[in-house]
């Protein structure tokens, strides 16, 4: 089996967001949680509160993309409902940027509240199933990203894509380009190949229209 047919069937088990634990979690939270306003002038999200704190963040509303700092890479976007710091550790904070985007709506508590709920409420059941969700996309992520062709992460990226909301309205050269490290001939040539081949259509350089399966050869 070559690695485009590898990555589509990859793609039919990619992990379930389980939305409706997320929103349990965030509905107790926010009980107890602030809006996060901007800390730094920008749309930077902190990792702890004026005090020192350590601050679990409630992503109620738009999304929030997480930037790896030593190459400027778009590792994941968090699309509302999400909650980020459950796990209680600055390690990745200071390894990644976390930005919010546009009019997205934040809150924020103190872990040590979080946790305190979360024993409290029997939440820790829901808090594992979370987090083992967040671990599977991680590596979901690694094995579509590690030793993979051109082609088999265009194909996936834009597959990616068509489930995003907003897809419509985003460019699909920037949405690669920005969560990979290929060459920009590469990715136009392509798109160019899948378009004229009716496998794609895009409208000034949005997509419009996604027809699947990709051919397994290219």
């Amino acid at each position: 089996m070559n690695k485009i047919a590898i990555t589509a069937n990859l793609y039919k088990h990619k992990p379930i967001k389980p939305l409706d634990i997320i929103n349990k979690l965030i509905n107790c939270f926010s009980k107890h949680s602030q809006p996060l306003l901007g800390r730094y002038g920008d749309d930077r999200i902190p990792f702890i509160d004026d005090d020192g704190k350590s601050i679990v963040t409630l992503i109620t509303s738009g999304q929030v993309d997480i930037w790896r700092n030593h190459d400027n890479l778009l590792v994941a976007t968090v699309i509302a409902p999400g909650i980020l710091g459950l796990q209680g550790s600055d390690f990745r904070y200071h390894t990644h940027t976390f930005r919010r985007q546009g009019l997205s709506d934040i809150l924020y508590l103190t872990h040590e509240a979080a946790m305190k709920i979360i024993n409290e409420n029997n939440l820790a059941s829901d808090v594992m199933t979370y987090q083992a969700y967040i671990g599977d996309h991680q590596s979901y992520r690694d094995i579509v990203m590690v030793n993979s062709s051109t082609y088999s992460i265009v194909c996936m990226m834009l597959t990616e894509l068509a489930q995003h909301p907003n897809h419509a309205e985003m460019s699909v050269e920037k949405y690669i380009l920005t969560r990979t490290r290929l060459a920009r001939s590469g990715v136009m040539k392509i798109l160019s190949d899948l378009r004229y081949g009716g496998f794609i259509e895009m409208e000034k350089g949005k997509l419009i229209k996604l027809g699947i399966p990709f051919p397994k050869n290219y």
